[in-house]
């Protein structure tokens, strides 16, 4: 006998649904109390829908936040990105438009170019054209920017 955390009433074992992710092999939810929350997230249009997903994301991204033990090194990355993010608007835009490409399969992701490692980078020679890329793993992306004198946030590198 199991209690369904929806209704709170006690159940057997046959009235939860069968889900392999959870323990024991059945949800925590009791059928009819599944079948009422199926209908209603039916009935529910997908601007809602996507509300709760990314409540959940950020809940989720908050926890991960408070676990770190370091919040301030956070803190001072999501500053930096932002700044940035503000600096750089073309470069922005042309990053979102490879991941938006990707995300939709008008752009398939390649291996790197000089060593042939599956796990690549896009990076752009102009961004004026941002879907035209070339794909290099994270340490030739990072070699390309060296030799050719751009660091990080586009200065010179000083590799002395």
């Amino acid at each position: 006998m199991n209690a369904c955390k929806k209704c709170l009433i006690e159940k057997q074992e046959s009235e939860f649904v069968k889900n392999a992710t959870c323990k024991g092999g059945r949800s925590s939810t009791c059928r009819s109390c599944h079948a009422i929350a199926k209908k209603v997230y039916a009935k529910t249009d997908n601007a809602k829908r996507l509300k709760v997903v990314w409540a959940r994301s950020e809940a989720g991204l908050d926890s991960a936040k408070k676990s770190n033990a370091k919040p301030a090194r956070l803190q001072a990355i999501n500053q930096n990105v932002k700044r940035w993010n503000k600096e750089n608007p073309v470069k922005k835009g042309a990053q979102n438009k490879v991941a938006m490409a990707i995300t939709s399969g008008a752009l398939v992701a390649g291996c790197c170019e000089d060593c042939g490692e599956t796990k690549a980078q896009a990076h752009h020679d102009d961004y004026s054209k941002p879907l035209t890329v070339r794909w290099l793993c994270a340490y030739h992306h990072s070699q390309w920017h060296k030799l050719n004198g751009e660091g990080i946030n586009g200065k010179l590198d000083e590799l002395g």
